[in-house]
């Protein structure tokens, strides 16, 4: 497997906006 055609960037982004749909849950449930 080479991990390095996957830039870091992209998958700081993926985590960073999946955090951020939780956060969108939560704040909207709250």
């Amino acid at each position: 497997m080479e991990n390095q055609l996957i830039p870091d960037g992209i998958i700081m982004n993926k985590i960073y906006y999946i955090r951020g749909h939780k956060t969108m849950l939560a704040s909207d449930l709250a």
